[in-house]
């Protein structure tokens, strides 16, 4: 966890739930403005606990994707870097 340039976690539905507690964790370690958040979810009314983690990450790096692949693969390109930690 020290030596990552990014951490990335990757949700779909309530997939988040699990994940959640750890972004917390990164949050408390003031780890925050590394944290980047890819929920993919079927549309925004499927989205749990978006506001609870929108309020974790800084707003460019909470993405939430609903039928959009083309955009998680964007994402993913951007993001994967050899220190970058996958969740």
């Amino acid at each position: 966890v020290r030596d990552a340039e990014k951490h990335v976690f990757v949700a779909g539905g309530v997939g988040i739930t699990v994940l959640s507690t750890m972004i917390e964790d990164l949050c408390f370690q003031n780890q925050s403005d590394i944290v980047h958040v890819l929920h993919c979810v079927v549309s925004p009314a499927h989205a749990a606990y978006t506001e609870q983690v929108k309020t974790m990450v800084p707003d460019d790096q909470f993405h939430l994707i609903h039928h959009d692949k083309t955009r998680l693969y964007e994402l993913l390109d951007a993001l994967i870097t050899p220190k970058t930690h996958f969740y």
